[in-house]
């Protein structure tokens, strides 16, 4: 995870999503992440999603940019929700975008289900018609949650 929180005593990936394009498109507009996350999931953790773009180098390497954290979350029953205006996001054709889910667990038992720092996003984390998501398992988490992701432009 990209700057965590400083606070937190351990931060864990629950869900990882790779989103990969089959032709040109432009995200763009309002966006929401849905996480149903297991009951004992919750309690006492603070929240982000980051997204980052795949780039597969030399010799296969790969290498994730970072482009923005969204901790700004809200919390119903056992499903958390990510809101934003995204900016306008231009993606080509088979680019791989790389969408997070953190978790972490945070020194005193709190209610909250977000972090305090402001989201600084730089690009649309979102799913469309012509997009493909693939889920890439945790294997520090068990049950996982199980992502929603929507855009409306």
């Amino acid at each position: 995870m990209n700057d965590p929180d400083p606070k937190a005593v351990a931060t864990v990936a629950l869900v990882a999503l790779r989103l990969t394009t089959d032709a040109d498109v432009t995200l763009a507009g309002d966006v929401t992440a849905d996480f149903t996350l297991p009951k004992e999931q919750i309690g006492g953790r603070g929240f982000a999603v980051q997204l980052y773009h795949e780039n597969v180098g030399k010799k296969h390497k790969v290498n994730d940019t970072f482009l923005g954290s969204y901790a700004k979350s809200k919390l119903e029953g056992t499903t958390l929700t990510f809101e934003l205006t995204a900016p306008s996001l231009q993606i080509k054709k088979d680019e791989t975008w790389l969408l997070v889910l953190y978790g972490d667990e945070l020194p005193s038992a709190s209610t909250s289900p977000s972090h305090s720092p402001s989201a600084s996003p730089s690009g649309s984390p979102s799913a469309s018609p012509s997009a493909s998501a693939s889920p890439s398992g945790s294997p520090s988490v068990s049950p996982s949650p199980t992502p929603s992701l929507s855009s409306r432009a």
